[in-house]
């Protein structure tokens, strides 16, 4: 499966949904994922992890990857993205993916106005101390639009 695949299914979709062919995303990924894993089971990767190829497949494909994010907030006139919303029950755990995925997000002049946000309930208490600041905290503050 190649790039031109993907848009080949997008345009079967827009024939048969018009302008709201973008409304079954998800039935076309999950269409495209089980052409790939014909294509895997070819040449499979070591590890034989067809998700991890997967999602690299689909990153390339779309153009860009797709952030790992627990909700997305968008306009419903225009479906524009406005922001997304990373939660995590403490700072420790995988804060710096939210980073990386701040710093992706505004590299693409596609979702670079999309704002990157840090939800916890902090278990951990890392926002009930000023001092000393650890790094999962310095993450939070520096590299995301707010928490």
């Amino acid at each position: 499966m190649i790039t031109q695949d993907v848009i080949k299914l997008y345009e079967k979709y827009k024939k048969r949904y018009g302008n709201n062919a973008y409304m079954h995303i998800s039935e076309i990924l999950a269409e495209a994922k089980k052409i790939h894993y014909h294509d895997f089971l070819k040449n499979p990767t070591p590890r034989n992890d067809h998700e991890q190829s997967w999602k690299g497949f689909k990153g390339n494909a779309l153009g860009f990857h797709i952030p790992d994010v627990d909700l997305v907030i968008y306009n419903p006139k225009n479906f524009k993205v406005i922001a997304v919303l990373s939660s995590k029950s403490t700072l420790r755990e995988r804060i710096a993916q939210s980073g990386y995925w701040n710093i992706k997000i505004k590299n693409y002049n596609l979702t670079k106005h999309i704002k990157v946000f840090f939800v916890s309930p902090d278990e951990d208490g890392n926002f009930r101390v000023d001092k000393p600041m650890n790094k999962s905290r310095a993450i939070v503050e520096v590299d995301l639009d707010g928490a």
